[in-house]
Formats: C-alpha cells, structure tokens, sequence
C-alpha cells in the first residue's frame, strides 16, 4: 500500500500448496513490515504463518533479514534470523540465524552457517553448509550439483557429529 505500491513492495504474499491431484496441503501467509524495506526494496522484517485447510494456524516465523554492500543492492541477503512460534505472541519453540559467506553471480547461496538456539540463548547446535553449482544454464537455473553439510554440536566445531554429501544428477 502506499508508496510501497508504487515501488512494487509488497505488503503481504500468499502460498497456497496443493498436491498432484490438486487437493489442499497447506497454506502460508506472508507480511512485510512495510517500514523495513531498505533503499534497494530488501524487506529486513517479515512474518510467515502457516495453516492448514481449516485456516487453525501450524507455524508462525518471525523473520529479520540483514544486507551490505554490493550484496545490499543484488538482494542478497548477509545473514537471517528466524524465531518460530506456536503463533502470534506464541511460545517460543526454536531460533536460527543463518550467515550467508559468498554468492556465485547468479545469486546462488555457496556457503551458509546456520546456528539453532534455545529460548535462553544457549546454542543447541551449529551446521555449515557449502553448495557446488557447475557453470551453465544449472547455475543460471540454481540447480546445485553437490551439497556438503556439516553438523556440529556448537559454533566452536570441536565435536563433529555428523558430515553429509548429496550430490545431484539428473
């Protein structure tokens, strides 16, 4: 609404997902904080909340998004805070920031570290990830040609538990 209209900045998205044969699976609604778009149309604050046919609310996400840079300008975002909820004012149930380290050139996420939290802060748990992606139209596409996670007990690293590599083909 408002000058945000006029941008092209959305207020709000909806995601209605269905299966094959076209019967409901889940809905989400999205709304932006229409004050946090920054100067190149980025929403920095947004919440998602999904639900199921009946409209009773399954997940509700409080989500902060950060940008700098020539990052800033391609809309990609540097890193990402998501704190799910039962719903609106909900109990906490989980929180993740997620850090961004590099983009190919065509937006495509190499490397992320994502940290999970408990509602006092303390770190449950800490897991980097770094994605391969062979030049061409796959990349172009964002089809990834590899995957290499790794899970951690913290951000420290000392205690690996465990390592996965998914390669795609097809």
């Amino acid at each position: 609404s408002g000058v945000n209209a006029i941008r092209g900045w959305s207020d709000s998205s909806y995601i209605t997902v269905a299966n094959g044969t076209g019967a409901f699976v889940s809905e989400q609604e999205i709304v932006y904080d229409p004050a946090s778009y920054d100067d190149y149309g980025n929403p920095e604050r947004q919440t998602i909340t999904g639900f199921n046919e009946s409209k009773d609310v399954l997940t509700y996400k409080e989500i902060t998004n950060s940008y700098s840079g020539i990052n800033a300008i391609r809309g990609f975002s540097d890193s990402s805070t998501i704190i799910n909820k039962t719903y609106d004012g909900g109990a906490f149930v989980s929180k993740q920031i997620i850090s961004y380290g590099d983009y190919d050139d065509y937006g495509n996420a190499i490397e992320q570290a994502i940290t999970s939290f408990k509602e006092n802060g303390e770190e449950l748990d800490y897991k980097e990830t770094f994605t391969s992606y062979e030049a061409g139209v796959n990349s172009i596409l964002g089809f990834a040609s590899s995957s290499n996670a790794y899970n951690y007990t913290d951000s420290s690293k000392s205690n690996l538990i465990d390592r996965q590599l998914v390669v795609f083909s097809g």
